[in-house]
């Protein structure tokens, strides 16, 4: 990662280390990271070099989804999943500093100069400088250094002229907190002016300081992505986490594109297009054979074959069509173990036959992930990737993004239909306030319904149940609902789906340990499991207030849903914790008809 000061003494030095999914995540592009010495930002991926072919991932389907040709995994030192190359660069961000001794604010621009950068010039501190602890950032993907100097002259130039006036910023009284902080102008008569009222009382905003449109993270590469913006600016701590929310999309590597033949053709696919056809099998047989000498030719040449047809009808595929794929193929159960998936059909217990039709263990899982871009202010609605509110990854747009395929395993759950239409009938309007919530909130999710209200919610209560039962960390579980679309006025827009998949993909051992398999496998620890899922369901200890909630989470758009009984960890949850109500799981003690379970629950 780089250095942050550019005068002539100032040298590239790594200033620290993340682990490699990291970088997809919550030390992304653009994201602001605390190490021991600076506080930079994870600069963009236009230095990143990208030759080693090793480290690039090829899936069809992630490709319609993002629209990039291929995906790069960030170059690890020694293969051991941490960060020391020189394609992951970074540049001190916030390039204010504090200076705890005098007190004094400081640019970058005044201390490049030094020998020491770190060190204060005013007092000759030997103590180390700190970040600035407040930054401006606006809808748009833009942050920059909180303006200090317009804001203790009250969004005036400092009348002594000076281009980096002495700022001083204090707490009043012995006092540590935001109300007693203060910043004055020493460069001249300036009267000190309290910070608190710097985050605005109306959303936050900073009135009267336009966006300066800054995307540091870009800087490096000689420039920035945009140059005016209109949004509103917001002042926050720079550690605060509206700053940075990632932008990812994902998929399972599935037959065929799991196959390792069909892989290395898709690798070479762009070399093999120009190849003339009479040339063809020669060029199979001595430069892609030997790369893989255990297939045969026939083998290649079937896997060709595959990928020009499924290449042909990828080109029309929507997301939908994507989880209708992935979705026929959880549910077809037992399958070739060969690949990057495999899977086998278990028993349902007793108990939940009416209610569950198919569970599959999933033995050897793909996940791939990609990095689009982030967000700053509020998570993506989730609506487009062309929005203007995702900010770049690069300066140029670039025929692929960062990713990274995730190896683990999971359960696969496939609810009885007929159930759940019946369980819809029961209903009558419930869910009709958390449905004009949804049109008001800024969220987008196209397979919202009823059926998702319950699945996305059997899916929380299953992966809680999980962690406390069999010693995984909740936040390494992951859930991927596959529910029917449905178009603006609730209207089927794809194939009836009813199913959920619990998993694990991480790049340590914790993807491959076989837990969530043999819980699968084993019909009486699943069931157990399932039953002491329906059980803690039951009893909240914020009851009967959260029980019987129609107005809780983000912007309301959840019910029966609080961090005692539902909530997960936002790595898990793929809605980012709304649209849960645990009562369409158990229904309430005076109407189990509201709960698809709830006569099951009455038996218990």
């Amino acid at each position: 990662m780089g250095n942050p000061f550019k005068g002539k003494k100032a040298k590239e030095h790594i200033v620290g280390s993340v682990r490699q999914h990291q970088l997809l995540g919550t030390f992304g592009i653009g994201s602001i990271v605390d190490f021991v010495e600076d506080t930079v930002i994870i600069a963009g991926v236009d230095d990143w070099v990208i030759d080693d072919e090793s480290r690039h991932i090829y899936n069809e389907n992630l490709r319609v989804l993002t629209g990039a040709d291929f995906f790069v995994e960030p170059k690890p030192e020694n293969n051991n999943g941490w960060i020391r190359s020189k394609d992951v660069l970074a540049s001190i961000f916030p390039r204010k500093f504090y200076c705890t001794k005098c007190q004094r604010i400081l640019d970058a621009e005044e201390l490049q100069t030094q020998k020491n950068p770190r060190r204060c010039f005013c007092c000759d501190s030997k103590i180390p400088l700190v970040a600035s602890r407040f930054v401006v950032i606006c809808e748009n993907g833009h942050i920059d250094d909180f303006p200090y100097s317009w804001w203790a002259h009250g969004g005036q130039e400092c009348p002594s002229g000076k281009k980096h006036p002495r700022i001083k910023m204090f707490n009043v009284g012995g006092r540590s907190d935001m109300e007693s902080l203060y910043v004055q102008c020493e460069s001249c008569p300036q009267p000190p002016k309290p910070m608190f009222g710097a985050f605005g009382g109306d959303e936050g905003v900073l009135r009267g300081y336009d966006c300066g449109a800054s995307h540091p993270h870009l800087k490096r590469s000689g420039g920035e992505a945009a140059k005016t913006c209109d949004a509103n600016v917001k002042t926050r701590l720079r550690s605060s986490s509206s700053i940075y929310f990632p932008v990812t999309r994902s998929a399972l590597s599935i037959p065929p594109w799991s196959r390792e033949a069909v892989q290395l053709i898709l690798a070479k696919y762009a070399d093999i297009e120009y190849i003339p056809e009479d040339n063809l099998e020669r060029y199979l047989k001595d430069r892609i054979l030997p790369l893989l000498p255990h297939l045969s030719l026939e083998t290649l040449q079937e896997a060709l074959r595959i990928v020009r047809e499924e290449k042909q009808a990828v080109s029309g595929k929507k997301e939908t069509d994507i989880y209708r794929d992935e979705y026929v193929v959880l549910s077809r159960g037992s399958t070739e173990k060969t690949g990057e998936y495999s899977a086998s059909e278990t028993e349902v217990p007793e108990l939940f036959k009416p209610y569950i039709e198919k569970i599959v263990a999933v033995d050897k899982l793909v996940n791939i992930e990609a990095l689009c871009g982030f967000t700053r202010d509020k998570p993506w609605n989730g609506s487009d990737l062309c929005d203007k509110k995702i900010a770049p990854l690069s300066l140029k747009k670039l025929p692929w993004l960062p990713g990274m395929k995730m190896n683990g395993e999971g359960i696969f759950i496939k609810f009885a239909e007929s159930e759940i239409n019946e369980w819809r009938a029961r209903l009558n309007n419930r869910y009709e306030k958390l449905k004009t919530n949804y049109k008001r909130s800024y969220f987008y999710n196209t397979r919202f319904s009823e059926e998702y209200i319950f699945m996305h919610s059997f899916a929380h209560l299953l992966i809680r149940q999980i962690a406390d039962v069999c010693g995984y960390n909740s936040a390494s579980l992951q859930e991927k609902i596959y529910s029917t679309f449905r178009g603006k006025t609730g209207e089927k827009i794809s194939p009836s789906m009813y199913g959920i998949l619990i998993f694990v993909a991480t790049p340590d051992s914790e993807g491959s340990l076989g837990g969530l398999v043999s819980i699968a496998q084993d019909k009486a620890m699943l069931g157990d499991l399932l039953v002491n899922m329906l059980k803690e369901a039951l009893w909240c200890s914020a009851d009967p207030l959260c029980a019987t909630s129609t107005d809780q989470g983000f912007e309301s758009l959840n019910y029966a849903a609080c961090h005692n009984c539902t909530l997960l960890p936002e790595t898990s949850c793929e809605s980012r914790n709304v649209f849960l109500d645990r009562i369409a799981v158990t229904g309430l003690p005076e109407d189990r008809s509201i709960g698809v379970m709830g006569d099951l629950v009455d038996k218990l």
